[in-house]
Order: structure tokens, then C-alpha cells, then sequence
């Protein structure tokens, strides 16, 4: 039971991620944690220089919910789960396409400012991905576990922690007080979800090794 709770805390994460982060009457000022990415850029005190942000901390949960449905298929689905575990590698590799910055084709822009730690990311994600599916080299559940927690800590609070640092930013270009949209807490129950999945099943295989 646990890896199907973990699964949907994932698929939690994914859908909280593409749901509204920034909520409003109008749908074209309607902001998902993708979108905000891009549109952090373009927020006064960002352009000036007076506000800080990081911006490819947005994209974390893709490469954290890409690695986890992976690592989540390889390591603790049973052999009877292929076609579930093919499912989620597919979606695996949607995710990280998705990652892939504009303009492919152009080197030097991929490597410029702009989308240079996106580059990275991308990079990294795609070198650590082929460890997901060697499921005989894994260690034990625990261990599988705590890398899908910390994997689920850093790709969901980085990305929420920096879209409160810019809210009041935000707050200035909207002329109105920004409303969290339903997509945060979708993601932040899912992490939850996830968490507590992991911490059971750390849980288990700690009271099996001490009988």
C-alpha cells in the first residue's frame, strides 16, 4: 500500500504544480507554478535589480516528480506492475522534455544567462535518470524512501518558499493583494502525503531488521 500512497502524493504534486499558484478573476493573470518562471522576470523590482529571485527554482517539481515516478517504478513495484511501471517512466521522460528550455537549436543561448541554471537542471536530471531504472543495483526500501523524501522536500518547499518571496513583489504589479490558488495546497498535500508514506515505510524496514 505504501508505494500507491506515494505515487499519488506525486501525482498530487504534479497537478498542484500546472494549478493556479496565483489566483484571479481574470483567467489571463491566472498564474500556475510554471508560468510564474517566466513571469517573475518581468516584475519591476526583478528587472531592476532591487529583487532578488532564483528562477529556475520554479522548475524543481518537474525533475523531483520525473525522478520519483522513476525511482518509484524501478525500486518498489513488484514484477506484476509492468505496465504500470513502463506508464510511469513514459511520464517520466514527458516531464523532463517538458524541462527542455526554448530554443533548442540555438547553443549559445542555452548556455546564456537566461536559461543557463535551466540547462543545468536539465542536464542533471537527464544524467541522474538512468540510475532510476537499475532496479537490481538499489538498496534497500529505507534508503529508496528517504531519497523520494528528500527529493520531495527540496522539489516542492524551494519552489513555494521562493513564490512567497516574491509575493509582495507580485502584489505591487497586480495592484491587489495576491490569492494563494488552490494548486499550492494541492502540492503541499501531496508532499505531505509522500512524506508520510516514506516515513512508514522507513518505519517498517527499521522493526524488520531488529526481529
Amino acid at each position: 500500500m505504501g508505494p500507491i500512497i506515494m505515487l499519488f502524493g506525486l501525482l498530487l504534486i504534479l497537478v498542484g504544480y500546472w494549478a493556479p499558484w496565483v489566483d484571479h478573476p481574470a483567467a489571463g493573470l491566472v498564474q500556475n507554478g510554471f508560468d510564474l518562471s517566466e513571469f517573475v522576470k518581468f516584475i519591476p523590482q526583478v528587472r531592476g535589480g532591487s529583487e532578488s529571485v532564483v528562477r529556475w527554482v520554479f522548475f524543481l517539481p518537474l525533475p523531483t516528480v520525473a525522478l520519483g515516478l522513476s525511482i518509484l517504478a524501478h525500486a518498489l513495484l513488484g514484477r506484476n506492475h509492468r505496465w504500470l511501471r513502463r506508464g510511469l517512466v513514459s511520464v517520466s521522460l514527458l516531464l523532463l522534455v517538458i524541462l527542455i528550455p526554448p530554443y533548442p537549436y540555438t547553443l549559445g543561448r542555452l548556455l546564456g544567462e537566461e536559461f543557463r541554471a535551466r540547462t543545468i537542471l536539465l542536464l542533471v536530471s537527464w544524467a541522474a535518470f538512468p540510475f532510476t531504472l537499475a532496479r537490481r543495483r538499489w538498496p534497500t526500501p529505507a534508503w529508496i524512501a528517504g531519497l523520494l523524501a528528500l527529493l520531495t522536500l527540496v522539489g516542492t518547499l524551494a519552489p513555494i518558499a521562493q513564490f512567497l518571496a516574491v509575493r509582495d513583489a507580485l502584489k505591487a504589479v497586480y495592484g491587489r493583494p495576491i490569492v494563494i490558488g488552490w494548486g499550492i495546497w494541492v502540492m503541499v498535500g501531496g508532499a505531505s502525503l509522500l512524506l508520510g508514506a516514506t516515513a512508514h515505510e522507513v518505519a517498517s524496514a527499521s522493526e524488520e531488521a531488529t526481529r
